[in-house]
């Protein structure tokens, strides 16, 4: 008798008659039988063998590449088609002749820097996705721009800046002659100007000044003397002068 075992293999098995017993007679059928039944054992035991390594390759090209695999391709390949972008909250300030302050907020998926900067008079402070830029003011009445860029892998951002010249600054001071009897007394003046102004050159001791606003006080001792005697100062505004004269007349020697 044969046996087929689970991976295919035939095995004979020893025979239940005793060895000593005498062969039954027909023997010569007994053993075509037999090569018959060991033929076709083998035939199956082949098939057998062939299907469960088939079963085995399969399994092993599924844990190899199957969905594991496909699942990292997958999670490469979306990472290398994440576009990379940049924005940032504004594309243009403008700023007036006095200079100041703006703060921009960028956003990005990736690590961006200032690949353009500015002129001297523009300075740019980056703190993680805050970016200050300080403008100076312009010295000059003409207007000015400038711009500077920021990158991040392949993308770009381009920020323009304006500013305003300075205005013409004027000053005007009325009146510009004052005239006080020998007892002295107070008299008002009115400052005119877009910017600010100072007493650049002050008067003698006799005269006294006071500013309010866009107005200047001015106080004149009495004056004892019977020659008369003159004063100015001067009023600044940037790079404008005027000049406002003082006359005061001496004690009369008539009585």
């Amino acid at each position: 008798m044969y046996t087929i075992n689970e991976d295919g293999t035939v095995t004979r098995n020893a025979s239940s008659h005793n060895s000593s017993s005498p062969q039954p007679s027909g023997g010569s059928d007994d053993n075509t039988g037999c090569w018959v039944t060991c033929f076709i054992a083998v035939v199956i035991g082949i098939i057998v063998f062939a299907l469960a390594n088939k079963n085995d390759k399969s399994s092993g090209h599924e844990t190899s590449e199957g969905p594991a695999y496909e699942e990292v391709v997958d999670s490469v390949v979306e990472n290398n088609n994440t576009d990379t972008y940049l924005d940032i909250s504004a594309s243009s300030v403008s700023f007036d002749a006095d200079g100041g302050f703006y703060t921009f907020t960028v956003s990005s998926n990736s690590t961006w820097n200032i690949s353009t900067d500015t002129y001297d008079w523009g300075h740019l402070a980056r703190s993680g996705n805050q970016l200050t830029l300080r403008v100076d003011a312009n010295p000059s009445m003409e207007s000015r721009t400038d711009y500077f860029i920021l990158s991040a892998g392949n993308e770009t951002a381009r920020v323009d800046i304006s500013q305003e010249g300075k205005v013409e600054t004027y000053l005007n001071v009325s009146p510009s002659d004052l005239y006080f009897t020998s007892s002295g007394g107070t008299q008002t003046l009115n400052v005119e100007t877009n910017s600010n102004w100072i007493i650049s050159v002050d008067t003698d001791n006799w005269v006294h000044l006071s500013k309010s606003g866009n107005q200047l006080s001015l106080r004149v001792d009495a004056n004892n003397s019977s020659a008369s005697r003159t004063d100015y100062f001067c009023i600044k505004s940037d790079g404008i002068e005027r000049r406002v004269n003082i006359t005061q007349e001496g004690v009369s020697s008539y009585h």
